[in-house]
């Protein structure tokens, strides 16, 4: 028996994007699970090859809807070591959770005291990685 496809869209998050509204929204058709591979295979394609994939939970309304759910984003895991440019909008993404209070760590003082994106990042409308 094959297992029915679900679309699924995702975003492209560039480091010079201003807004998650302009960033380029594609389109996949996978299983309900995806799994590593195709997640993988996926993610290395737009985030360039020779990326390292790493997998980070956000607390986002992909289409700006103000409808936050948990979503899945990727990154390149190498990204600072290769000194990739600070990626504003996916770092807006990550942090969200956080400084909503959805997370076990407290809100910190100043948002700069949390972990930032760099580089390019791909971003699913729906969760991908289980």
């Amino acid at each position: 028996m094959t297992e029915t496809l679900i679309k699924t869209k995702y975003r492209i998050i560039l480091p010079e994007h201003k807004t998650l509204s302009e960033t380029e929204v594609k389109e996949v058709e996978w299983p309900s699970r995806p799994g590593y591979d195709l997640i993988k295979g996926l993610v290395e394609i737009n985030l360039f090859n020779g990326a390292w994939t790493e997998h980070v939970s956000v607390w986002s309304d992909f289409d700006g809807d103000e409808k936050y759910r948990a979503l899945d984003m990727f990154v390149d895991e190498n990204g600072l070591m290769k000194q990739l440019p600070r990626n504003e909008v996916a770092t807006t993404e990550y942090r969200r959770a956080c400084l909503a209070g959805k997370t076990v760590v407290p809100p910190p003082s100043d948002p700069e005291l949390l972990n930032f994106i760099v580089g390019p990042a791909v971003l699913f409308e729906r969760r991908v990685w289980f």
